[in-house]
């Protein structure tokens, strides 16, 4: 049921983001410049903050971290945030820019279409890497006797109090 609700929350929120941001046009509100720049680092930071945030972010104390549900809503939502930077700031922007230089041919459909068809890649390997980072620091923070250590470097005393 809370992974229902999760999804759910995921999709209503997808949804009211990009309604809200299609009614605001930034880029009538913002200079073409700033609305390109906004674009660009929303872009790339999508490509790595939303996968982190899914990936890092710790589990409530009686369930597991769940990676087989945060590794698919990390990428699709880390897709949709790339798209929706490209079409609401960099794409306005960008075609406002080339009309101001008067080339009328640029469209920006080849970056368009490249993060429709391909854009989920990116966050995958992102998502991947951070996967496996994570999986390396549990790994390290294990010691050979099987005592645990915490964020702060205590140890689990179960193990040492056993004998």
């Amino acid at each position: 049921m809370r992974t229902l609700t999760a999804i759910g929350g995921f999709i209503v929120g997808a949804i009211a983001i990009d309604v809200g941001l299609g009614l605001l046009n930034p880029d009538r509100l913002l200079p073409a410049r700033l609305c390109a720049t906004i674009g660009d680092w929303g872009m790339t930071a999508s490509l790595f903050v939303i996968p982190a945030l899914f990936i890092f972010t710790p589990a409530t104390p009686p369930h597991k971290r769940s990676l087989g549900l945060r590794i698919p809503l990390a990428i699709l939502a880390s897709w949709f945030a790339t798209l929706e930077f490209r079409m609401q700031f960099n794409l306005p922007a960008l075609r406002e820019l080339a009309r101001q230089r008067d080339d009328y041919m640029y469209d920006g459909v080849g970056m368009n279409a490249a993060l429709l068809v391909m854009g989920w890649l990116l966050p995958l390997i992102a998502t991947l890497l951070m996967v496996a980072m994570l999986q390396c620091a549990i790994h390290w923070r294990r010691r050979p006797d099987g005592v645990v250590a915490d964020s702060d470097d205590t140890t689990n005393a179960t193990a040492e109090n056993a004998t």
